[in-house]
């Protein structure tokens, strides 16, 4: 299988942003209820904004409608996400894929106006990708495949020939659906087994780790 694309996912993939958001939605869970987000981390990793918003208010038994939420969310979002980083070992990954010709899209569960916030934060590295595939662009979320056989569309090449990266159980389980390789990197808030029931091509610590010839070799065996 020779890989013509890379699809990149956002948040926790890209960058940095999970800080970001555990902060945005505890502050309004601790001001709500006093509870800890942290006991849903990861059952919102890769999910929809509205899918969001759902798992937290029913976990948590918010007494806010979820377009409070949302809107206090996104406020609190607004002044954070400008200062999300770009994750260790992306920007050598970047540069790797694009001499070798390799094309580069994002498929990502954020909507337009969070997806904006990120790209306005860092033009230098989404100008470097052929298509950007967000939320607002599909039915149906993560895990369904929908996002990724559209972002592989976009870039004009075939999901056998895509390798997805993502950080999200989620995602890997949606990129496997539409028939691509994929690749994890692991979140300290999820347990490693719900990685490995997604049956990943590999899992990684840091993207400074990934070697695509590694990973090519491995899936040649």
């Amino acid at each position: 299988m020779e890989i013509q694309a890379v699809i990149w996912d956002m948040d926790g993939t890209l960058l940095d942003t999970e800080p970001c958001y555990m902060e945005a939605e505890g502050s309004i869970v601790k001001r709500c209820v006093g509870g800890d987000i942290a006991e849903v981390t990861h059952a919102l990793l890769g999910k929809t904004e509205n899918d969001s918003a759902n798992i937290v208010i029913n976990h948590f038994k918010l007494p806010i409608s979820k377009e409070e939420y949302l809107k206090e969310r996104y406020i609190n979002l607004m002044r954070l996400l400008p200062n999300a980083q770009v994750l260790p070992g992306v920007w050598e990954l970047v540069n790797e894929f694009e001499l070798r010709g390799i094309r580069q899209g994002v498929a990502t569960s954020s909507p337009k106006h969070l997806l904006e916030l990120k790209r306005n934060a860092h033009p230098d590295l989404f100008n470097r990708f052929q298509t950007v595939v967000c939320g607002d662009d599909v039915k149906n979320g993560k895990p369904d495949p929908e996002i990724f056989l559209l972002t592989a569309q976009n870039l004009d090449v075939a999901p056998e020939n895509c390798l997805v990266f993502e950080d999200a159980p989620a995602g890997l389980i949606g990129a496997k659906r539409a028939g691509m390789k994929a690749v994890g990197i692991l979140n300290p808030h999820v347990n490693k087994s719900l990685y490995e029931e997604c049956i990943p091509d590999a899992l990684f610590t840091s993207w400074t780790e990934f070697s695509l010839d590694r990973l090519n070799a491995n899936i040649s065996k």
